[in-house]
């Protein structure tokens, strides 16, 4: 009698699905001969899907960049515009933007410390900043800041072929401070089951940028392009209150070798804050990509310790930032690394005891 009975349920859940399949494909017939789109989409493969999304995203990227490099608006609008579109590409969409909220958050209080360079004023450090920067590095410039021997160097060499290929590779590389740490977070948290790599790397990057960014409050600083003043004479007083001076620095000599000013013109409007210089977020955020790019592929990644020492060397180069300052945003990661490992470990933990204590419930 049972057998019989599991017999009868086993024909009528077969003929149920029989009759959901005939419905969907009788929909779907309709919808095609009406041009439905989004059926349609639906028919196609999920490899399909994941290059219309694709496609879709890079077109809004090239066009909200353009716009950006044209208009001068705010980067972080750009950025997190893109990371949410980017969170399309995940299949649990909500979550993936969620775990992405801590990079959203960390571009928008970034941009609004735009008014506060307006406020420091006076209270920018300029000469001892400087003098720190020689104290460290005069031993072996010639009590020269290091990055004015490299302006000295290019002033010597001008239109020289190797100096206009410097100024467009550092260029490249001072423009990725941001896109190549979010890459590979991107590829960590996409080719990882378990997030907590992706969480190592976004908390210590998040301690990194919030200690940065209280030191920009408390100790604001010159770049050494204000004081090298487009060599016209070393300049040691501070901005006036309500003066914000924003220059391009070694950022002008790619948009001449490219032919377009407008590169230089939208690096001085995006420019959130010019009294930012200690610590450099561009040398913290370089070192923490190579240290996380390493502890997941190994050896593979063993080449990313190019990426720092790229970065650092551009960053002078391009005369926007002292050896100090990177000294100094290298160690923040010092400090931020090891707290963020023990803190995603600390949390695991917790988190799989209370696991463990509901499934035992």
């Amino acid at each position: 009698m049972d057998k019989d009975d599991d017999s009868q349920k086993t024909s009528q859940k077969a003929e149920i699905a029989t009759l959901e399949n005939n419905y969907e494909d009788e929909v779907r017939a309709e919808n095609s001969r009406s041009g439905f789109l989004p059926n349609r989409i639906n028919d196609i493969s999920d490899r399909q899907k994941m290059q219309l999304k694709i496609a879709v995203i890079s077109g809004m990227a090239i066009y909200m960049i353009t716009v950006a490099l044209l208009t001068g608006k705010s980067q972080r609008t750009v950025f997190i515009v893109l990371l949410i579109a980017a969170t399309t590409l995940f299949e649990n969409s909500r979550k993936v933007l969620k775990d992405w909220g801590v990079f959203i958050i960390l571009l928008s209080t970034y941009d609004l410390m735009r008014g506060f360079a307006e406020n420091v004023g006076p209270r920018v450090h300029v000469k001892d900043i400087y003098d720190w920067e020689v104290a460290v590095t005069g031993w072996f410039t010639g009590g020269r800041a290091l990055p004015f021997v490299f302006q000295e160097y290019k002033l010597a060499h001008a239109g020289e072929l190797h100096v206009q290929i410097l100024n467009i590779i550092t260029g490249i590389i001072y423009a990725n401070h941001i896109p190549v740490p979010l890459i590979i977070a991107a590829l960590i948290y996409w080719k990882s089951e378990d997030k907590s790599e992706y969480w190592r790397m976004a908390t210590t990057f998040l301690i990194t940028s919030y200690m940065g960014f209280l030191t920009f409050i408390l100790l604001p600083a010159a770049p050494p392009w204000y004081v090298w003043n487009d060599g016209n004479g070393l300049r040691f007083t501070p901005p006036e209150t309500g003066q914000v001076i924003v220059n391009a620095a070694g950022l002008k000599d790619l948009s001449s070798i490219a032919g377009l000013k407008i590169l230089a013109s939208a690096f001085e409007n995006l420019n959130a804050n010019p009294y930012a210089a200690v610590p450099s977020l561009h040398g913290a955020y370089s070192v923490i990509a190579a240290i996380f790019a390493i502890r997941r592929w190994g050896k593979k990644a063993a080449w990313m310790v190019l990426f720092p020492v790229a970065m650092w060397f551009s960053t002078m180069w391009l005369n926007h930032h002292y050896l100090i300052d990177l000294l100094w945003g290298a160690a923040y990661v010092a400090i931020a690394y090891p707290i963020s490992l023990k803190l995603v470990d600390f949390v695991q933990k917790r988190k799989s005891e209370q696991d463990l204590a509901t499934d035992q419930a």
